[in-house]
C-alpha cells in the first residue's frame, strides 16, 4: 500500500485519492455507499443535476451530446430523474399531503381543548 501523507501546517494531510487507489471493490463500494446518504453530497450531487455544477463550480462527466443510451454519472441521473419524475411527484405530494392531514389534526386536537377549557371556567 503507498499512502501519500503529507505533514501542512502542522497537520497530517492524507492523500484520498492513493487511499482510494488501493481499496478492493467491496471496500470502495461500502464507501460509496456510505457517503451516497450524506446530505452534503446528496446536495452537490443535485446541484450537478439541476444546475449542471456544483457549489464549489465542479462537476462530474456530462455528455455534449444526446443519445439513447447514456455515457456519464450526470447524464445518467437527469435521465432516471426524468423518466421516474410523475412517480417521484406523486409521491412527494402524497406525503405532504399526509402531513398537512396530521397537523391540521393535531391543531384540531389544540383548538378542542382550548374550547373545552374556555367552557369549563364559565
Amino acid at each position: 500500500m503507498s499512502l501519500h501523507i503529507e505533514l501542512i501546517g502542522g497537520k497530517l494531510s492524507v492523500n484520498l485519492w492513493s487511499v482510494l487507489e488501493e481499496f478492493t471493490g467491496a471496500e470502495r463500494a461500502a464507501l460509496i455507499d456510505a457517503l451516497a446518504c450524506q446530505t452534503e453530497i446528496i446536495d452537490e450531487v443535485m446541484n450537478q443535476v439541476i444546475d449542471g455544477w456544483t457549489s464549489e463550480g465542479s462537476r462530474g462527466g456530462k455528455g455534449g451530446s444526446i443519445y439513447h443510451t447514456t455515457y456519464h454519472g450526470i447524464d445518467h441521473a437527469v435521465r432516471r430523474i426524468a423518466k421516474a419524475s410523475g412517480e417521484i411527484s406523486a409521491n412527494e405530494i402524497a406525503r405532504l399531503e399526509a402531513a398537512l392531514i396530521d397537523a391540521e389534526k393535531r391543531q384540531q386536537v389544540g383548538w378542542d381543548a382550548y374550547h373545552e377549557l374556555l367552557r369549563s371556567r364559565t
